[in-house]
């Protein structure tokens, strides 16, 4: 049944109209009614046209119907048409977002529009255009990447990680596909700029991949779910399987069993690159260094691998990008002075470049970073400045390996004066995001990592974007 009071109050409301009014047209927020035919019947219909704003309505025509009822239905339709669409327009508006830092860490957002190596574009109107050189990263804070050891990954030379999975391989090139997006493209990477393979997902993984990694053999070597290792020349992968010719002759052994295979060290040869670059992070895992990129009309990102390969897929697939050959310089990508380490007992650990001092992803609190400094306390480390930069930048704190555990203090010197001391951090502690470091002038900095609380029981001590403005006009 009809609300009464409602049929009364809308009957109350038509009768006020003059009978002309049978039209009305809403431009924008404001509305306008225009007159003619009966407004006690009334019935709703609305076209919207996709080319306008969100909340413009181009017609509200009304025809025959009871008008207690049309009214009601006209507050539903209006709900439908103004709010619900609005909001979910918003939010895919809010999720296809982008989030740029530049050097001095400034955040500026807007639809990514245009994409190169050189430069992007951000926004609507006014559209804002920026010099990558000028940028440090640009992220996309609504997409959420998968764990780097869900499922099968091939390790490049360069630190590179594509989520794959092999299918065959010839003489010169492994051909894989995506293992998330099998849609995409297949892979042809060169074999020899591939650090080795995981197969699957296992609680071992992270162990698993840096051993894998650190080996350093004259031969290919798989390694067994069971632990063991079988060392030769790897013939053929196939989806089932794959061959070995070892020192017993030729050995076929099922993927099932395999943990990864570690390739060569002898024969890798990564191509050598420079100038300016991007580093993609996308949603399955993968991370990979570009020499050019561009957004296309179509919604596809372009991409010349640093591996040697041309890749397309979706930039709603992209979670972040990295600007690397601008005026940031990470310290890792330099090379030391002087490093020196002084054990509290008898252990020694060396200096990490991009991974945490075991070897494992720089990680603090679950997030990853692709570049930075991996140490141990008590530890430093320094690097030529020759005034050719302006500042210091970095995030610190103990790395996640730790499982909650070590201490450690983290400290600053330009020129042998001490500029920043921290307290010291724990395994819990949250990062630490350093303040800007005036290096303007200066000729060495040095990084510190001392002791903490507990001597040097698990001070994985991680300097995360660690890196130097050049000076404006600054060359390396």
């Amino acid at each position: 049944m009809p609300n009464m009071s409602s049929k009364k109050s809308c009957a109350n409301w038509s009768e006020k109209l003059p009978r002309a009014s049978r039209k009305v047209r809403v431009r924008g927020r404001e509305g306008e009614l225009e007159r003619g035919g009966d407004a006690k019947d009334l019935s709703l219909s609305l076209l919207v046209s996709p080319s306008q704003s969100l909340g413009s309505l181009t017609k509200i025509s009304f025809v025959t119907f009871p008008v207690w009822f049309r009214l009601r239905r006209v507050g539903i339709t209006l709900f439908w048409v103004f709010f619900l669409p609005s909001a979910a327009f918003a939010q895919t508006a809010v999720e296809d977002e982008a989030n740029v830092v530049d050097l001095h860490n400034r955040r500026h957002a807007g639809p990514l529009k245009q994409l190169s190596k050189d430069f992007l574009t951000l926004g609507h109107r006014p559209r804002h255009k920026f010099e990558t050189s000028e940028l440090l990263r640009l992220t996309f804070l609504k997409r959420r990447r998968r764990s780097v050891l869900d499922g099968s990954f091939l390790f490049l030379d360069n630190d590179d990680r594509l989520a794959v999975q092999p299918e065959s391989m010839d003489d010169e090139n492994l051909f894989a596909v995506w293992t998330k997006f099998p849609a995409w493209p297949k892979l042809r990477i060169p074999l020899e700029t591939i650090r080795g393979m995981i197969f699957e997902n296992h609680s071992a993984g992270r162990r698993v991949v840096t051993a894998l990694l650190e080996l350093r053999n004259k031969n290919d070597t798989v390694i067994l779910k069971n632990g063991d290792r079988v060392n030769g020349e790897l013939l053929t992968i196939q989806a089932g399987s794959l061959s070995l010719e070892g020192v017993v002759g030729k050995i076929q052994i099922e993927r099932s069993a395999v943990r990864g295979v570690a390739l060569n060290s002898e024969l890798i040869s990564f191509p050598k690159v420079v100038g300016k670059r991007v580093l993609l992070t996308l949603s399955d895992g993968s991370r990979l260094t570009a020499t050019d990129v561009s957004l296309q009309a179509n919604g596809l990102i372009s991409v010349d691998a640093a591996f040697g390969g041309k890749l397309k897929f979706p930039v709603s697939d992209v979670i972040s990008l990295q600007f690397l050959g601008g005026r940031a310089v990470y310290v890792s990508d330099l090379e030391p002075v002087e490093y020196r380490f002084t054990p509290f007992l008898a252990t020694r650990w060396s200096l990490r470049n991009d991974h945490n001092v075991t070897g494992g992803p720089l990680r603090l609190r679950g997030r990853e970073f692709a570049k930075g400094l991996g140490m141990h306390s008590q530890s430093t480390v320094s690097y030529v400045l020759d005034q050719r930069y302006q500042q210091f930048q970095a995030t610190v704190g103990i790395d996640d390996s730790t499982a909650g555990q070590g201490s450690a203090t983290f400290a600053v010197e330009v020129d042998e004066k001490r500029v920043f001391t921290s307290d010291s951090l724990t395994g819990n502690s949250a990062p630490l995001l350093l303040p800007p470091i005036d290096v303007t002038g200066g000729r060495r900095l040095t990084l510190i990592v001392g002791f903490g609380q507990f001597g040097d029981i698990q001070d994985h001590a991680n300097w995360c974007d660690a890196l130097l403005i050049r000076q404006s006009g600054g060359r390396d």
